[in-house]
This record gives structure tokens, C-alpha cells and sequence, in this order.
């Protein structure tokens, strides 16, 4: 686990996300972290309308709480070459975790939530259903302790 994990938050939701109905909400949410927390971090994975909002909502907050760190965490290398303008306009710098590359393509998402997971105290989370990858990280999440928002109550 990271150092200062007491003061990183993480974001995990269904990709089919209905961004108007979260935004507002998640806004608010990553707000009182940064404002009653004091979390400095933000993890993101980058795929999917959810991730989409919270680093949208992140940045925005960024203007106004300018200490705040944004960190994209890639599942594949490929990604830093085909999303290299979205990531550089939107984030601080990439992580790429330690010996991603040799996990198979079809797990690499996985590993790299799982990653993020250990990073983190905090996170955020967008679950309506008991069913695929963003369910599994929300449950692997709860098993490692982690004080979850859901802002879909299921």
C-alpha cells in the first residue's frame, strides 16, 4: 500500500454509466473527501462514462482546490499511445503498475483495479447490479476495507 493511502480516493463504476444522472452527486461526494478527509489523491482508470465523470468532476474541483494530484493508471501500455491527448490534458502524470505487462490481456483490467484497490481508502463507486468488472472491484474493495460511497444504492 502507498504511503499517504489515508488520503487517496479511487472511482469505480459500470462503463453504460447515465452521466447526467451522477454528476451532480459524485461532485459532492469527491468534494467532501477533499474538504473533510483532506484527500490529495485521485486514482482513475480511464474507461467506461463513469470514469469519464469523476475525472471531468475532479479536474473541476482541481481549479479551486489546486493541490489536488490526478493519476491515470492504464490497464494496457497500448492506451498511453491511443488516449495520449485525453491523458495528457486530463491528468497529472501515469502510473503503470509493476508487472501489468505480463498479465494476460483478458485480466489485465482486473490486476490493475485490484492495484488501485491497495492504493486507496477512499472510493467511489457507481454499482446498480451484482455483476461484471466494476462489481468484483467493488466487492474486492469491501473486503479490503475500504469506506465506499455507492452513489447507486442496489
Amino acid at each position: 500500500m502507498g504511503a499517504d493511502i489515508n488520503y487517496s480516493c479511487c472511482f469505480f463504476g459500470h462503463r453504460d454509466t447515465a452521466m447526467l444522472d451522477v454528476s451532480k452527486k459524485l461532485k459532492c461526494e469527491i468534494e467532501k473527501l477533499i474538504t473533510e478527509k483532506n484527500v490529495k489523491k485521485f486514482y482513475f482508470g480511464g474507461y467506461g462514462n463513469f470514469d469519464k465523470l469523476a475525472a471531468l468532476n475532479t479536474k473541476e474541483l482541481k481549479g479551486i482546490y489546486n493541490n489536488l494530484e490526478m493519476i491515470y493508471i492504464p490497464a494496457y501500455l497500448s492506451a498511453l499511445k491511443a488516449h495520449k491527448d485525453y491523458i495528457q490534458t486530463m491528468f497529472d502524470y501515469t502510473l503503470y503498475p509493476d508487472g501489468l505487462e505480463f498479465v494476460p490481456k483478458k485480466f489485465a483490467i482486473l490486476k490493475r483495479n485490484d492495484w488501485i484497490i491497495n492504493q486507496c481508502k477512499y472510493g467511489i463507486f457507481y454499482i446498480t447490479h451484482d455483476y461484471g468488472g466494476a462489481y468484483r472491484s467493488f466487492e474486492k474493495a469491501k473486503r479490503a476495507g475500504m469506506n465506499i460511497i455507492n452513489l447507486a444504492e442496489f
